[in-house]
């Protein structure tokens, strides 16, 4: 069963290689449960995301890797520890949101997937 077109920030399905299987994407999990600050962020989005070396370490550059084909596979991004995450940091959670989505939005724009799913 092919999943829902990506939208936002949906519900995590219960198996996430299976869901990312069926999408035909690649599966992508983000910790965000020890994450506090915006350096440890952007430092975690390089290591989780398996981002360039060259990766700027800033949301215009984080929004350029994902939406640029050469850089990073559609994925399916499991934001794990989101709530968590949302409450202790609500701006660097606003910033992250809002670049996951507005990329997630460029991609289906050129028939690529991005999915971000906590």
């Amino acid at each position: 069963m092919t999943p829902p077109p990506p939208i936002g920030i949906q519900p995590a399905p219960d198996d996430l290689a299976r869901f990312a299987e069926a999408a035909g994407v690649t599966p992508l999990t983000l910790d965000l449960t020890r994450v506090d600050g915006r350096a440890e962020l952007m430092s975690a989005l390089a290591r989780d995301l398996r981002l360039p070396a060259y990766f700027g370490r800033n949301w215009d550059a984080l929004y350029d890797l994902l939406t640029d084909p050469d850089a990073t596979p559609p994925a399916a991004l499991h934001l794990l520890g989101w709530p968590d995450f949302q409450a202790r940091h609500p701006q660097l959670a606003q910033a992250l949101h809002d670049t996951l989505t507005d990329a997630q939005t460029s991609n289906a724009e050129t028939g690529r997937a991005l999915w971000v799913l906590a």
